[in-house]
């Protein structure tokens, strides 16, 4: 039987609602964020964690950034507000911890300090869908730049309460159309058990010149919902008979492995809870869990920059 190597436990993102929370609107954001996140296939890069304070209730995304910095909780964060329900958005307010920033590299490029709560304050923010923002959030904070570059950029805008506010971003793919989300599918990192692998010698990705290549049989494939391609090996020698092989295979989009009903319907298919963070500085090897390999991400019409899932 195909092992799976546990995945490392999601980066969470903390969402606050500036209104009282009705629990179809709680919902309907687990169910677009779930889907986003690919939560279907075992457990996701990112997990959304929604809080309902009552002191929160009224305030703009500057006070409540302010009131976070003040129980020293610096990282980014989303915003819930009276729009979320019908615009399928919410709003990410960038992280105030000045280690996330290159100011002395950028200063000259025109990225000023942060300043606030004063009145000469600096707050950056991005509007994105709902289904966005899980792919958003692992390039503004996983990505090869940091906040700074992606400041000047023009991923993130800066905040001003009393301009117009720009329409939501839509990353206009249909994140439950396989043909639209095909690179973004997540890998599993496996181990694979005699006779459920084979090795070949002669197919081989072209980026690389290991011996060889393995990949799941056909049947071991179906069996565990993954699909049967070849991933270089990357060893001097091949494998040997009766040995198990470990190597990364994508998952099915459509086997009957990962239903969308129980994580996109019911919006807990991420089985998380609220406290669990992603250890960054786990490597792959001798880790307990795995992580996606690298994606580019890259948008028709924006910066162009490229977005990595997780670290290899």
């Amino acid at each position: 039987m195909v092992v799976f190597i546990p995945a490392c436990p999601p980066a969470i993102v903390n969402a606050y609602s500036t209104v009282p929370l009705l629990p179809s609107v709680h919902n309907a954001i687990m169910h677009d964020y779930n889907i986003g996140s690919f939560a279907r296939f075992h457990r996701p890069e990112t997990a959304i964690s929604i809080h309902d304070r009552t002191d929160f209730h009224g305030l703009s995304n500057l006070d409540i950034r302010i009131l976070l910095d003040r129980e020293n909780q610096k990282d980014g964060f989303a915003v819930i507000d009276s729009s979320t329900a019908e615009a399928h958005a919410l709003w990410w307010v960038a992280s105030t911890d000045e280690s996330e920033y290159l100011a002395d590299e950028y200063t000259a490029r025109g990225y000023p300090p942060i300043r606030y709560p004063d009145e000469a304050f600096t707050l950056y923010y991005l509007h994105v869908t709902t289904q966005a923002l899980p792919l958003e959030y692992l390039e503004l904070t996983g990505g090869d730049d940091d906040i700074a570059y992606e400041i000047l950029s023009g991923e993130l805008a800066r905040y001003d309460p009393h301009a117009p506010q720009e329409p939501p971003y839509d990353s206009a793919m249909n994140f439950t159309r396989k043909e639209d989300v095909d690179p973004f599918i997540p890998e599993a990192l496996i181990i694979a058990a005699p006779g459920e692998w084979e090795y070949s010698d002669r197919e081989r990705a072209r980026e690389w010149t290991p011996p060889g290549a393995v990949r799941l049989t056909a049947e071991a494939a179906d069996a565990a919902g993954l699909i049967a391609e070849w991933y270089p090996w990357v060893h001097a020698r091949p494998p040997r008979e009766g040995q198990d092989v470990e190597m990364r295979q994508h998952f099915d989009w459509d086997s009957p492995k990962w239903p969308w009903d129980g994580v996109v319907v019911s919006g807990n298919g991420t089985k998380v809870g609220a406290a669990a963070r992603r250890d960054r500085e786990m490597g792959l090897r001798g880790a307990s869990c795995s992580r996606a390999g690298y994606v580019d991400l890259r948008r028709p019409g924006r910066n162009g920059t490229v977005a990595r899932l997780g670290a290899l």
